[in-house]
């Protein structure tokens, strides 16, 4: 028997740990009861496939049972899927599971027929004991017929004789099995024309059992056997072709009422709940990552659960539904990451809810990993910052760079808002940590706020945005509230005037504060965001533009109106591109109000030379020549003239680029001195020590000096690269070493 388990995810570089963990659980207790009776095979899409594609892919693997893990970006495409496989396999049963289906379970039967039913909740045990349940019908009844006809044209028997490729077709002529039914699992009758008499002889010198697949998993109807039921078999063997074994069971299958936590369909068009099962031992989990191999995840993020449930109660969370919060054991914990150090993978990310929420486990496995550290590796945790002490922020400050980055949620920093979503924050306290912990210039912070949440309206999230942004995290993530199936934020939408869209994500569409127009400039805001804040290419230029505004609000607002009056809105544009585009809304900016004098170039705090690259030795004697003004005039064109610096400085800090925007500077007036510095530095290396053994015209190659409009040289150096931003370092070089 196969049974396959797909996940369709959002992106490629996502992977999806609860299929992994139903087929490690799941496949551990079949091979304890009913060894090599079952596969368990993988199937990964993601929801830009074309869904015909997956459809061909899926049954071409010939499953017998399929389940899909549900969410609120893939359902539309998996219902859509299950449709049409019910159509080419119309006899295969196929469950649904995850959070999208758990909470409406008899809703979702009742829209959705080509499901067989339901699994709800907490999977591993439900799943394993499901995969028993068909194991053991076809251990009842060895000789089930396979799959979809070799001709593709509905249910034929897989029934051969002596291994060998099918012999017959017990569906008839060529159309699809015409019989409807089934037991409660889904699995259809063996569909036997009269004409097909000869085939029960072939049949019979395989089984000892009722006839193929009364309840297989890729059996066909019996609508046309009456002639045979209660006769015996055309051949002299044991097979008795008795009514037990041609019963179409009108009663659910007792075997599926007794696994807790399903609802699935019975023939009557009834429908059964088995209720949610218990939550279980996390400890008794195999690790997951055993059951596929970390080649087939190479470029893909790799999630990792040391905890379930959640402490806290935030009404839009399902998460907070489970109080249960349950650690898996710390040395099964340290003995998994070493697999993953081991191999060197690039991340983990720890899917813990709140993965501080219990002090003794967080820093176990971060004093772990930091003893651990195999220079490669970085972990992902999302914590409540204001559950930090003292102890963990000291570990913290002693980390490689790199090594952890922490996801924070702030949401917002209204308090009127925090109280009604039910989340207990100290917000003084996560500015005074995020502070901390940013002075160590080793540990990258993500911190997110939700848009459309009860009492705050345009105004208010202003403030949350500007308070946040204030905190100068690695990662601003504006997201827009999503109203999920079984959340009290769902419970209370009426009394909000909270309305969503009606198909997932369910997102916010307004509330009593919040204006769908308001939405639509917020989702202009969470654009420029993404594009120029998350992206870090363009750090000194935002440094220094956000000052021509009130607020940073203010200057990601008036990037996405010049975005939107141009018709830029929607477009994918390449690097270069979102280059010209913010010089050419600075230009703008500038025209339009004036624009301020800043001493940018030679000014580390706004500009450009990035305090933590400066300090190295590398670059002798260059911190004080930064830190000295240059004085431009106070117009709007010196003004550009230093904008257009510091986005050449902003895109030659990630990589040394061969095309150029339109509006860098001729750089033709200092090739000569340019030149001249590299040879310098390949027979005296003083800045490029690093670089030995290569000559002036390789090491031209492999670093970049660019004039600035004062004719200041900057060297950027991609053999070293800040390993938290990953920034080339860069310096000014010294008039006296540049000719």
């Amino acid at each position: 028997m196969k049974i396959l388990l797909v996940a369709v995810n959002a992106k490629y570089i996502h992977s999806n740990l609860g299929i992994y963990s139903l087929k490690a659980y799941a496949g551990q207790q079949l091979d304890s009861f009913r060894p090599r009776q079952a596969t368990i095979e993988l199937a990964e899409y993601t929801i830009n496939h074309q869904m015909d594609a997956c459809l061909q892919d899926i049954y071409r693997r010939r499953p017998d049972v399929i389940g899909f893990s549900c969410y609120i970006w893939n359902i539309g495409a998996i219902r859509a899927l299950a449709a049409d496989l019910k159509k080419v396999l119309p006899g295969i049963p196929i469950w649904f599971g995850g959070p999208e289906v758990s909470f409406d379970s008899e809703k979702v039967l009742r829209e959705n027929p080509s499901v067989t039913g339901i699994m709800k909740g907490e999977g591993e045990e439900t799943f394993a004991q499901l995969a028993q349940y068909y194991v053991d019908n076809l251990r009842e009844n060895e000789g089930y017929c396979g799959g979809a006809g070799q001709d593709g044209k509905g249910d034929t028997c897989g029934q051969s004789d002596a291994g060998g490729p099918s012999v017959c077709d017990m569906s008839g002529a060529s159309g699809p099995s015409a019989c409807g039914m089934s037991d409660a699992s889904g699995l259809t009758c063996c569909n036997i024309p009269g004409s097909a008499r000869a085939c029960l002889k072939i049949h019979s010198r395989h089984l000892h059992a009722p006839l193929c697949g009364i309840f297989g998993p890729n059996s066909v109807n019996v609508a046309r056997c009456a002639s045979l039921i209660g006769t015996k078999s055309p051949t002299k063997c044991d097979a008795q072709l008795t009514e037990s074994n041609f019963q179409t069971r009108s009663s659910p299958r007792p075997g599926l009422s007794e696994i807790p936590g399903l609802t699935y369909r019975n023939p009557d068009g009834t429908i059964t709940d088995t209720g949610i099962r218990p939550v279980m031992d996390l400890s008794r989990i195999p690790f997951s990552y055993h059951t596929v191999e970390l080649e087939d995840l190479e470029h893909r993020i790799i999630y990792y659960e040391s905890s379930r449930g959640c402490p806290f109660s935030c009404s839009y969370c399902l998460s907070s539904i489970d109080k249960q919060v349950r650690f898996r054991d710390l040395e099964l914990v340290k003995e998994e990451l070493c697999y993953f150090l081991d191999a060197r993978v690039p991340q983990v990310k720890f899917v813990d809810r709140t993965f501080n929420c219990k002090k003794s486990h967080a820093m176990a496995i971060w004093k772990f990993i930091q003893e651990h550290d195999n220079g490669v590796t970085n972990f992902h945790f999302e914590i409540a910052a204001d559950l930090l002490g003292e102890e963990e922020m000291e570990l913290l400050a002693k980390m490689r760079p790199g090594l952890v980055q922490l996801e924070i949620g702030v949401q917002t920093t209204n308090t009127q808002t925090l109280e009604a979503i039910r989340r207990k924050t100290d917000l003084q306290e996560i500015q005074r940590i995020t502070a901390r912990i940013d002075q160590g210039r080793n540990v990258h912070q993500h911190l997110d706020l939700i848009a459309g949440l009860p009492y705050e309206g345009m105004d208010s999230f202003r403030r949350s945005f500007n308070d946040v942004y204030a905190m100068e995290p690695e990662q601003l993530q504006l997201g827009f509230l999503k109203v999920l199936k079984g959340s009290y934020m769902e419970e209370m939408a009426s009394a909000y005037g909270l309305t969503y869209s009606s198909l997932p994500p369910y997102e916010v569409l307004s509330t009593r504060w919040l204006s769908y127009d308001g939405i639509l400039e917020l989702k202009e805001v969470e654009d420029m965001v993404e594009v120029y804040y998350n992206s870090r290419q363009f750090t000194c230029t935002l440094k220094a533009f956000e000052k021509e505004f009130a607020s940073p609000y203010d200057m990601f607002y008036f990037m996405g109106e010049y975005y939107r009056n141009r018709g830029l809105a929607g477009i994918s544009h390449n690097r270069i591109a979102r280059y010209e585009i913010l010089f050419d809304i600075i230009k703008e900016r500038l025209i339009l109000f004036g624009g301020q004098t800043y001493d940018v170039i030679g000014h580390a705090d706004n500009a450009a030379v990035y305090a933590d690259d400066m300090s190295r030795p590398h670059c002798p004697k260059q911190q004080a020549k930064l830190a000295e003004p240059v004085h431009l005039d106070d117009t709007p064109q010196r003004e550009l003239e230093t904008y257009r610096d510091l986005l050449m400085t902003d895109l030659y800090l990630r990589e040394n680029v061969k095309s150029r925007p339109g509006f860098a500077r001729d750089q033709s007036a200092f090739k000569a001195q340019i030149k001249d510095f590299f040879i310098k530095e390949e027979k005296a290396p003083r800045y490029l020590t690093d670089y030995k053994g290569y000559d002036s015209r390789q090491m031209s190659k492999m670093a970049h000096v660019e004039a600035m409009a004062d004719g200041t040289l900057v060297l950027f150096d991609y053999r070293n690269r800040n390993p938290l931003t990953y920034n080339a370092r860069a310096c000014v070089i010294d008039k006296t070493d540049n000719g």
